[in-house]
């Protein structure tokens, strides 16, 4: 996680944990779906203000939030023997749970953006490990579309590179063909 400020700040980007679920809805079409997935995010950066700028600053001033996150998106797979590769792009949305900020920093960005919107694109692979269960491997990127926080002369977004590992039950469930 790293964020992108409206003026330069020198940042240093954290670590942050993603965990929840996704449906992927087969369209009736075979290589496209689509996907919802419903995540527990966490975001957040590393600011290095000057002390000048900002008083109190000091070297660095961690600024973290907790989102419910919430992805729609379209899905493209294509087959190479065993393995599946896919691609996905679409609207995110990142909605506040919870924010901690350097309390150096509360002048200075002084409102939490309760929702924030974002786009998704990412590339992953994927195969069936047993008859009824799938696993896939999936990095991507969350472009913050919109400001996460703002204050009276400065803002900032949220960008984030995941690496998402699942296992799940394909469906719908494999068939006996007659």
């Amino acid at each position: 996680n790293e964020q992108n400020w409206s003026q330069e700040v020198a940042t240093d980007p954290v670590g942050g944990l993603v965990a929840g679920a996704r449906a992927n809805v087969p369209t009736g079409i075979g290589w496209f779906s689509i996907t919802a997935e419903g995540t527990y995010t966490q975001r957040g950066g590393d600011a290095m203000l000057d002390d000048e700028v900002v008083a109190g600053a000091g070297e660095s001033s961690p600024i973290r939030a907790d989102y419910i996150t919430i992805s729609v998106y379209p899905r493209a797979t294509a087959w190479l023997g065993p393995v599946r590769i896919h691609l996905t792009t679409g609207p995110t949305l990142d909605q506040l749970v919870r924010s901690r900020l350097d309390p150096a920093l509360v002048p200075v960005l002084e409102d939490a953006t309760s929702t924030v919107f974002a786009w998704t694109a990412g590339v992953g692979l994927g195969a069936t490990v047993t008859r009824g269960v799938v696993a896939e491997a999936e990095l991507r990127i969350v472009e913050g579309l919109g400001d996460a926080y703002s204050g009276p002369f400065i803002s900032l977004r949220n960008r984030s590179i995941e690496l998402v590992g699942r296992v799940g039950i394909p469906w719908p469930p494999n068939r006996k063909r007659r």
